[in-house]
């Protein structure tokens, strides 16, 4: 009989403690850990459909990307709507940290708490190893939340995916349009169903 290798789950570390990489939390408990301060900034987690999951490093193109997305989409806003980045959002299992989002209401709106999803107008996901959780364990997330428009910036070939539509597909939540974006295209910016401008990918990336 020929012997398997037994694998050990992966596992991520908080403060002194280790944890399963998958360690189910509800909202109120991910909460409790963070007032605690069991979590804090140093530990690179989120809590992605009631689990912890580790977030992905961050390498100097992705930091140059989020911070070119940010600078335009802030100077396209229209009143009553601000740009975060990688600050969290509060969702019903969930609370991801997109790289950018589009917030309806001003910043002060959100002194006592993060914007839900009925606020959230846009998220994007700047994507190098993190592309397949980007398209799939993300994907979910934002589309039960029935965030209209989930974009993916991918590096490797300076291209976006475009998410619209958030719909469930036998029981699974997901995006019933997907539009994708070559290198010498714009990424349109909609607020509430409307067209307040575009971005021409060149210029991002």
């Amino acid at each position: 009989m020929r012997s398997q290798e037994v694998h050990p789950p992966s596992t991520l570390q908080i403060g002194a403690d280790v944890f399963p990489e998958y360690f189910a939390l509800s909202l109120d408990q991910y909460h409790q850990m963070i007032g605690a301060g069991i979590l804090t900034d140093e530990d690179k987690v989120e809590l992605l459909e009631g689990h912890l999951h580790q977030k992905m490093p961050r390498n100097p193109p992705h930091r140059l990307l989020v911070r070119q997305t940010f600078d335009m989409l802030s100077q396209m806003m229209e009143p009553g709507f601000h740009v975060q980045a990688q600050e969290p959002i509060t969702l019903s299992d969930s609370e991801p940290e997109p790289d950018i989002s589009v917030i309806r209401g001003g910043v002060r709106d959100f002194d006592k708490r993060h914007p839900g999803p009925a606020e959230v107008e846009m998220v994007i996901e700047v994507a190098d190893a993190s592309l397949n959780r980007d398209r799939t364990t993300k994907m979910r997330v934002y589309a039960k939340a029935q965030i209209a428009v989930y974009v993916i910036l991918i590096l490797e070939n300076k291209s976006a995916e475009v998410y619209t539509n958030p719909t469930v597909v036998k029981g699974v939540a997901t995006y019933g349009k997907k539009t994708l974006l070559s290198p010498r295209q714009s990424l349109p910016v909609i607020l509430s169903g409307k067209k307040i401008g575009s971005i021409r990918l060149s210029k991002l990336f």
